[in-house]
């Protein structure tokens, strides 16, 4: 049982049937059913069950605690703008992806040079092992059905009987809708009066594939949605016309397939980067190439480039 071991990974999602003969039940017959599944991820070896050991101070302060006397502060813009260390290192990062870009075009010898983009830390890889979960018949499509998803896979670990939700938090994995559904679970859950019933321990993790969707969209809303952003010969919107002339019906949707705007957007992002070198060199980056420029000279050029077409105003104040 994984009880005893005090971290616990859970990752659940649904699974939908659709039958082309209607399934009788005792109540009606449909098309449609639905089920939730999930795994029991085990915890990468760094992970040790203090890290964890906070449910307690997360429910002192939690809002649906009506005996707290430590709630938080309402969030401002302050808590959430990068601080000038983090700033950095965004700008490391920008140039680092300059540097890419010219390098897998036209300098393939400094392909060893690049090294890998600076990180706050270092996560060796580790193979996963994990155990499945007896499936469910919960709707994850539901806020009920995701508390009977979650209680079905807490009591299926063990974690209920040696009572670890009360002092450790609980990771949970899932897809964005999965989460957003969390969510409401915690603000619906301030009249119940149970430990396990109030559910503060629950910690959802995005995964990086969904943070990448809603990194996706965001541009999509910012950059290429209304009519005054499709309108405008240089936007992004124009340019992903001229790449799927065939799919303009597609990039006018709300929200546009994620595969089509992903590729777009990182093809986009590439030829301003070019265009950026072109421009800072001379105008042709085939007669740079020709001059065998040095490292330093690349990453010299990266950094102005940085500078001139990839920071704000502010932010070129502040570090130059």
């Amino acid at each position: 049982m994984l009880g005893c071991t005090k971290v616990l990974n859970l990752v659940y999602d649904n699974c939908d049937f659709k039958f082309g003969v209607s399934q009788p039940t005792d109540l009606n017959d449909h098309t449609f059913e639905s089920i939730t599944t999930g795994l029991f991820f085990d915890a990468h070896q760094s992970v040790l069950p203090e890290h964890l050991e906070y449910a307690d101070a997360i429910w002192e302060c939690h809002p649906n605690n009506e005996d707290s006397r430590n709630l938080l502060p309402p969030m401002t813009s302050v808590d959430v703008l990068p601080s000038h260390s983090a700033i950095q290192k965004l700008i490391d990062h920008c140039q680092w992806h300059i540097k890419v870009v010219l390098v897998e075009e036209y300098f393939p010898e400094f392909k060893s040079k690049l090294g890998n983009p600076q990180s706050m830390f270092l996560l060796d890889a580790e193979k996963t092992s994990y155990s499945t979960a007896e499936a469910m018949y919960a709707k994850a499509s539901m806020t009920d059905g995701n508390i009977e998803a979650l209680t079905s896979l807490l009591q299926q670990s063990g974690i209920v009987d040696e009572g670890i939700f009360e002092k450790y938090m609980i990771l949970i994995h899932g897809d964005l809708g999965s989460l957003e559904k969390i969510e409401m679970i915690l603000d619906s859950q301030c009249i119940e009066e149970g430990i396990m019933e109030h559910m503060h321990y629950l910690l959802p993790i995005l995964g990086l594939f969904h943070v990448r969707m809603a990194c996706v969209d965001a541009i999509n809303r910012i950059h290429a949605s209304g009519n005054n952003l499709r309108t405008d010969p240089n936007g992004l919107y124009k340019r992903l016309t001229h790449l799927y002339p065939n799919d303009i019906s597609k990039l006018q949707k709300k929200v546009p397939p994620f595969r089509m705007m992903n590729d777009g957007i990182g093809y986009v992002t590439q030829a301003v980067i070019l265009d950026a070198w072109a421009e800072n060199v001379g105008g042709d980056l085939v007669q740079y190439m020709d001059s065998k420029p040095g490292w330093d000279d690349v990453k010299w050029w990266a950094k102005d480039i940085t500078i001139n077409y990839f920071e704000t105003k502010g932010n070129s104040n502040d570090w130059h």
